[in-house]
C-alpha cells in the first residue's frame, strides 16, 4: 500500500520502552529512490535533539494512527553512533552506525536492506575501500526535494508536491505534481524511472515524459489515494 509523505509526518515513534519522537523527515537514496532513514525530532526525550533511524529497526507501521513501533530500545538508540542529521551523511558515520547493529550495508548487492549480516570489516578496511561507487548514492531529504520544479521538454510544467512510498520495502513508487497551470488543477502521478536528470543545485528535475503525458497520467486524490485514469 502507498502512503503520502505529508500525511506520515509528525507520526509518533516508539521504542521497545517507551516513546522517542516524531517523524520529522525521510531521507531517500537518489539512485534507488529507497528511504534509507527516518528522521526523529526527539523534543528532548532521548540526548539528541534528532536522530536517524533505518527502516531495518521498524518493527510495524500503523499509519492509520501515525505511529511508529521500533524493535530497539531506547538505550540502544542513546548508545548508537552519532549520525549526522544534517546532509550530506558521510558514509564513514553510516558504517559504524551499521555495525553497531551488526545490519547489512544497504549499499551492498544484498536487495533493499538486505537479509543476513553481513561479514564484518575491520574499520580501516571499511574506510579505505570507499569507492566510487558509494560516492554516487546520496542521500537526500524528502522535505526539501518535495518543493523541485519539474521539466518537460525544456518547460516548467509544475513542481514536486508529494511522495508515495511502498510501505512494505520503503521505496518512492510515485512522484505527486502539482501542475502549473493558469487554472487549478488536479495533481498527478508519476514514476521516478521517467526522471532524466535532477539538478540539485538549481532544485529541478527534468523527466522523458512530454507535457501531454504528464497530463494525461493518473490523477492523485490526497483524501483516499486513489488514482483517477
Amino acid at each position: 500500500m502507498l502512503q503520502s509523505f505529508k500525511k506520515i509526518l509528525n507520526s509518533s515513534l516508539h521504542a521497545t520502552d517507551g516513546k522517542i519522537g516524531h517523524l520529522d523527515d525521510l531521507l531517500f537514496d537518489d539512485v534507488e529512490w529507497t528511504i534509507r532513514y527516518i528522521v526523529v525530532r526527539t523534543g528532548g526525550i532521548l540526548n539528541r535533539e534528532r536522530v536517524l533511524i533505518s527502516p531495518l529497526g521498524v518493527a510495524h507501521i500503523d499509519w492509520s494512527n501515525q505511529s511508529v513501533k521500533l524493535n530497539l530500545t531506547r538505550q540502544q538508540i542513546e548508545d548508537s553512533p552519532n549520525v549526522d542529521t544534517d546532509l550530506p551523511v558521510f558514509r564513514q558515520m553510516e558504517k559504524r552506525y551499521f555495525d553497531f547493529y551488526n545490519w547489512p550495508y544497504y549499499w551492498d548487492d544484498m536487495g533493499i536492506f538486505g537479509i543476513d549480516p553481513r561479514s564484518r570489516l575491520s574499520d580501516d578496511q571499511a574506510f579505505s575501500n570507499e569507492s566510487e561507487e558509494d560516492s554516487t548514492h546520496q542521500l537526500r531529504s524528502c522535505r526539501i526535494v518535495g518543493g523541485y520544479s519539474l521539466e518537460a521538454e525544456n518547460t516548467r510544467v509544475g513542481h514536486i508536491k508529494d511522495f508515495l512510498i511502498e510501505e512494505d520495502n520503503w521505496k518512492i513508487q510515485k512522484l505527486v505534481i502539482d501542475r502549473k497551470a493558469l487554472f487549478p488543477k488536479q495533481p498527478v502521478m508519476i514514476s521516478p524511472q521517467a526522471i532524466h536528470s535532477v539538478d540539485w543545485y538549481s532544485r529541478s528535475i527534468e523527466v522523458t515524459m512530454t507535457r501531454n503525458e504528464i497530463n494525461s497520467s493518473p490523477e492523485y486524490e490526497s483524501d483516499s489515494h486513489d488514482a483517477h485514469p
